[in-house]
């Protein structure tokens, strides 16, 4: 980059830089007293409504002090002080009026006959001599919720009973909802223990308290503020609240953060619009100056670029004395210094020019052979690394494709492909493949078709040059798909027979490779070979394993064919659930071998008929970590080795051994828990009769969500019905 570019670049940066950090140090100074000022906002709001509640409450309490003290009040008979109390209600806050006796029944206005009120906490309060004000409660008979506030009734310094008044919710819901904060805050009540008393959106609000909601009680004061996350977006939430004199109530008012700090971040941004005009601006002033000052140096570096290309007459002009104009001045001296010497130079050239031809044309013909050396010893260390990593593949997949990735550039193809031939269908079937897209149902072949038949006939590879023109060329592709070349190699057994095919199509392949590429057919001889060895042993343990299981099975009449059924409804299930290749070979090893742990158990202990003693139930419990370590070592089984440990776990993460919880526990896991449990439930058994089929499944809906996985069960269950 050049320095005129430099100069404004890192002049922005660094105002950028500044800005940046400015905004940040005053965010921390600023925040604080944005939440102060509007914690005093929300304050202010919420003390108006509640000195209108206090107001509301104070004045109730002076009624009922004064109602209290009338005779016909203490003589503490309803038939006598009943219209005085309706008459009372006149111009009250109170919707009703009413005596409580000692015995916790009580008469009210509006109301016939006397009821019970001793399931109200209150009523203790009262009866020790207290005024109360109770939380909102509901009233069957006025259908709503209100507001009781009480006065005990003394009479020569006894409590003799209680007088009640009530006051409708609405009342206090339209003071404490019409809180505002911001647009889209709103306000709601609690008491001092949590518990959400008046709440605009209560019939859909996820908790009834407050602290238990958020874990913690955040009113540590009589007023203040705390921050919470909204269950509803996510974003932060910011609570101002106030207590209520002579209550247990406190009034709170929300305000989302967003909000809070509309005011702020307004003003952040028409700052940052006058500070990136001001940028832009210094940015323009910088760059006109920084062009001005460089002027010189321009004119400069334009002479060096003359003397570049051979002019040595070339001057500058010096129009200052500066630090330029000395460059300038020693410029000039120099040139005149290269001129002298050029003529000079001229005739030694022209001597030198005869040596270099002769020495460019030995260089010539040793860059032909450095670069077919390098050619050589590139395609050498290719198939030597190609050699080296095939050596560590076992999966069959992965070694064809790793040939192929390979080889596909040591032999300049478009098109690579290995073949394996299927003798008992006499086809052959493409296996690994580059190049095909599009193609993949017309790569297979019938052997007696085109150069699959030569290769079957002749056992060596096949070269074509012009494919097009060969009659042994047979291809299922569209003819623009088709390349010149071909090269074609077999896949020999230990016998010489042919197991298959590796080929090779472009219109350009390096044959020089050929030999290579038919070393590689070996290596993918022995890797099957090996393959089908691996498989032959792994089938063996498979074999021996199972006939343990079966050996186990046949001490006791009760359990015989138990692993076996157990695959099969596994299975089934593991097929509707859409299962991949891997998973279901997983699942089938896992079922049959779920209970290969029991070998351990001693048989008396298996095949006892009684209930079975505390220890010798823990030792049951025992086989299937008994099980797991039978099959640890075998690498094969790798992927069942959970299923036999934790077949007997559980949803709600009360199963052995691990007591696993939902979250740990596979979908393979899952089925065979259900498939043992179906089977041990339809199977007799020496201490009860089998279930039926409609009997077991309902056992298996019963116990969904805690033992079993509920979704798996009602497959399941679809399954069984038409099993």
């Amino acid at each position: 980059m050049k320095l005129k570019h430099k100069i404004p670049i890192l002049t922005i940066l660094l105002l950028l830089i500044s800005t940046i950090l400015l905004l940040i140090g005053s965010n921390r100074v600023i925040s604080p007293v944005v939440i102060e000022g509007q914690q005093n906002i929300a304050l202010g709001k919420i003390g108006v409504q509640i000195h209108k509640i206090e107001r509301l409450i104070r004045n109730g309490k002076k009624q009922l002090e004064s109602i209290e003290d009338n005779p016909l009040v203490k003589e503490m008979n309803w038939a006598t002080a009943q219209t005085y109390l309706e008459h009372q209600l006149e111009n009250s806050d109170f919707q009703k009026l009413g005596i409580v006796y000692l015995d916790k029944t009580y008469h009210i206005t509006s109301s016939e006959g006397m009821r019970d009120i001793s399931e109200r906490d209150y009523v203790q309060d009262l009866f020790r001599g207290h005024g109360t004000v109770s939380d909102p409660l509901y009233s069957i008979s006025d259908g709503a919720y209100q507001i009781v506030l009480g006065q005990p009734i003394i009479i020569e310094g006894e409590v003799k009973g209680a007088l009640i008044g009530t006051i409708l919710i609405a009342d206090f819901e339209e003071k404490i909802y019409g809180i505002r904060v911001g647009e889209d805050g709103h306000g709601f009540l609690i008491n001092e223990m949590g518990k959400v008393l008046l709440h605009p959106k209560i019939e859909v609000l996820p908790y009834d308290n407050l602290f238990t909601y958020l874990g913690e009680s955040p009113i540590e004061q009589e007023n203040g503020h705390y921050q919470f996350r909204s269950n509803e977006n996510g974003e932060l939430q910011y609570a101002f609240y106030e207590r209520v004199e002579g209550t247990t109530w406190y009034v709170i008012a929300t305000i989302s953060e967003s909000e809070l700090y509309q005011p702020i971040n307004e003003l952040r941004k028409e700052m940052s619009i006058v500070f990136l005009g001001g940028i832009l601006l210094i940015g323009i002033g910088v760059i006109v100056i920084t062009r001005q000052f460089l002027k010189p140096m321009q004119r400069l570096l334009e002479a060096m670029k003359k003397v570049e290309v051979g002019d040595y007459t070339t001057q500058v002009l010096i129009e200052k004395d500066d630090e330029i104009g000395a460059l300038a001045n020693q410029f000039n001296l120099t040139i005149e210094a290269i001129s002298s010497r050029d003529e000079e130079l001229q005739a030694l050239n022209e001597e030198l020019l005869a040596s270099f031809e002769e020495i460019n044309d030995i260089n010539d013909r040793l860059v032909e052979a450095h670069q077919e050396i390098s050619k050589r010893l590139q395609h050498q260390k290719l198939i030597n690394q190609l050699g080296e990593t095939l050596y560590g593949i076992n999966d069959l997949e992965t070694l064809f494709e790793m040939i192929l990735l390979h080889t596909q550039e040591i032999m300049n193809a478009n098109r690579c492909i290995i073949h394996l031939y299927n003798d008992q269908e006499k086809m052959f079937i493409a296996r690994a493949y580059m190049g095909y897209e599009g193609e993949q149902n017309h790569l297979n072949f019938h052997s007696q078709e085109g150069t699959f038949k030569w290769i079957l006939e002749n056992k060596k590879e096949l070269i074509i040059k012009e494919v097009l023109r060969d009659e042994r060329f047979v291809s299922k592709s569209p003819i623009n798909e088709i390349y010149q070349m071909l090269l074609q190699v077999p896949i020999l057994n230990e016998t010489n027979e042919v197991i298959g095919t590796m080929g090779y199509s472009g219109n350009s392949l390096n044959l020089e490779h050929v030999s290579f590429v038919k070393q590689l057919t070996k290596m993918i001889s022995i890797a099957l070979q090996n393959s089908q060895l691996v498989s032959q042993i792994e089938s063996t343990y498979i074999n021996v394993i199972i006939a343990l299981v079966k050996a186990i099975e046949l001490k006791d009449s009760y359990t015989r064919g138990h692993s076996e059924r157990v695959m099969e409804y596994s299975l089934a299930l593991g097929e509707k659930l859409n299962l991949s290749k891997e998973e279901m070979e997983i699942l089938r090893y896992g079922s049959i071998l779920h209970d290969i742990g029991k070998l351990a158990v001693p048989d008396e202990v298996l095949t006892k008929d009684g209930k079975l003693t505390y220890d010798e139930y823990e030792m049951i419990k025992e086989h299937p970590e008994r099980g797991e370590d039978f099959i640890v070592n075998l690498k094969f089984l790798e992927g069942a080795r959970m299923i036999i440990r934790n077949h007997h776990e559980r949803i709600d993460g009360t199963g052995y051994p691990d007591q696993l919880n939902a979250g740990d526990l596979s979908v393979l896991i899952r089925i065979v828990t259900i498939a043992d449990a179906y089977d041990a439930m339809t199977s007799q058994r020496s201490y009860r009769p089998a279930m039926t089929k409609k009997e077991a499944t309902q056992e298996l809906k019963k116990n969904s969500g805690s033992q079993f996985d509920e979704t798996l069960v009602r497959i399941f269950t679809d399954i069984i019905e038409v099993y």
